[in-house]
């Protein structure tokens, strides 16, 4: 009887582990999460070092950690995440620091089935404020997940419907104390307060607008816990209004049990740990995917949300050199249309692709017309 190699075996063991925790029949470990610091110090004249941390996971199957933390550097850094932990955040500009000096996270789920964690930013333009991002993964694949992977179409419509109207209410509340608050202030003859005077005229359009047909069925964002989803909406101050914005953001905290009527079978399967009913969703939109062009030049494609009318945004990244290539585009009639946003070529070179599942197959239009295929 011949033996087979140890390697073999080791390989084959790995890959019917990750065929089980996939299919929900194991129980597989955490991700492995690591802390990435700049490899270089802050410069002696600074007081207070900025705190600069950031997530890099790792685990069993690491093309499964790579699609997290591609997708995590691609849409904070604007590069694709190091092949290793010792590369630290060094390839991060110093362009990308001057616009967020700080950044940190908070992991809020890792097990089996969901990996989620919760990026704390402080973004600075005419001031600097902070602000959060909730990323939210398919532990057994890596795909990011969003609310409609999660929950049917009625679902959605109805948690938008219902995390919009406690929305208007909390705005209605705040008029109303502002309101009082100038009444009061007339009353003892005090003068008009001009922020007061600007946070009610805030609110009353804000109002307005998340009550008119052009702000549609908002989903907000979402969070995954470990016991809990929690749906935010953003608040109704634009940067230079901040400081006027009591309520900020808004969100509603839900149990998956208050939820099981509105998700679909891929999200009770993964907040509820039910079995399995259908495949997981594969379409392209929201994620990372990895191919060539022309079968020798390896590219990392990275695909925004679609958008309702059909608009995307995204990048890509000739994986030799790393650099984004902004991308804008349109998914029409089956057809994906990509057209490189800052190229200053007439016309500019694009990508004509058609979604195959989680793939995309098509070519590259420039100079001279290429083949490209990409995939998870």
């Amino acid at each position: 009887m011949r033996l087979l190699p140890l390697s073999f075996l080791a390989r084959s063991l790995s890959s019917c582990a990750l065929a089980l925790a996939a299919a929900g029949g194991l129980h597989a470990a955490p991700l492995e999460v690591t802390t990435l610091t700049p490899l270089t110090q802050t410069a002696p004249t600074s007081k207070t070092p900025p705190i600069r941390r950031f997530p890099f996971v790792s685990g069993l199957d690491a093309h499964v950690t790579a699609r997290i933390n591609n997708l995590l550097f691609i849409e904070t850094f604007e590069v694709p995440a190091p092949v290793h932990t010792s590369y630290g955040l060094r390839e991060v500009s110093e362009e990308v620091w001057q616009h967020q000096p700080e950044i940190d996270f908070q992991v809020q789920r890792n097990d089996a089935r969901i990996f989620s964690v919760m990026l704390s930013t402080e973004g600075c333009g005419a001031y600097c404020e902070n602000y959060t991002t909730p990323y939210a993964f398919d532990a057994a694949n890596g795909r990011r997940l969003g609310s409609e992977d999660i929950f049917t179409l009625a679902g959605r419509t109805a948690l938008s419907k219902q995390l919009k109207a406690a929305n208007l209410t909390a705005i209605q509340t705040e008029i109303h104390r502002l309101q009082d608050e100038e009444t009061s202030a007339r009353q003892r003859k005090q003068p008009p307060s001009e922020d007061r005077t600007a946070a009610l005229k805030m609110y009353a359009e804000c109002a307005q607008f998340r009550q008119s047909p052009e702000y549609g069925t908002a989903q907000g964002k979402l969070q995954i816990q470990t016991q809990a989803l929690v749906l935010s909406m953003e608040r109704c101050s634009n940067h230079a209004l901040r400081a006027l914005d009591n309520l900020g953001d808004f969100s509603l905290r839900f149990s998956p049990e208050q939820l099981k009527p509105w998700l679909s079978a891929y999200g009770r399967t993964l907040l509820l740990g039910e079995t399995p009913a259908t495949a997981a969703p594969t379409t392209p939109w929201g994620q990372v995917l990895h191919g060539k062009i022309s079968a020798n030049m390896p590219v990392t494609l990275h695909l925004g949300p679609l958008s309702p009318d059909g608009t995307l945004s995204g990048s890509y990244f000739y994986d030799r050199y790393r650099k984004p290539i902004a991308l804008s585009g349109r998914f029409e009639t089956g057809t994906l249309t990509l057209t490189e946003a800052d190229s200053k070529e007439t016309p500019p070179p694009r990508l004509v692709l058609t979604p195959q599942g989680e793939g995309l197959r098509g070519h590259w239009e420039g100079a001279s017309t290429l083949d490209i295929v990409l995939e998870p």
